[in-house]
């Protein structure tokens, strides 16, 4: 991907890569704090230790991992059509103030 189209995506981005899963759990652990050389030359010329991994990524990561393969993820997954929104009753639309002496005095 060039340059220009990684920027376009996120300017965080320096490369696209597909790691097979088990490979992105062992780059999860703490005694990884770099993904690569490159991320840990940029976090040392930007004073940055290590990086922040969210919670829910390491817990996808390890649910999918848990599988052992493909195929046992995708017999144990249910693929669900979301069912259509109901709109919400319209809220009726002011199309005339009263003035005072209109106004209906109960």
């Amino acid at each position: 991907m060039d340059s220009q189209r990684r920027v376009t995506l996120s300017s965080k981005i320096h490369r696209i890569m597909w790691r097979r899963v088990e490979e992105a759990v062992v780059s999860l652990h703490p005694d990884r704090p770099f993904v690569d050389d490159y991320q840990r030359d940029e976090f040392s010329r930007h004073g940055v230790s290590s990086r922040s991994i969210p919670f829910r990524t390491k817990h996808v990561l390890h649910y999918i991992a848990s599988f052992g393969s493909y195929a046992e993820f995708r017999k144990s997954v249910t693929l669900k059509t979301p069912k259509p929104m109901s709109l919400p009753t319209p809220i009726p639309i002011l199309t005339r103030i009263e003035s005072p002496d209109e106004a209906v005095n109960d």
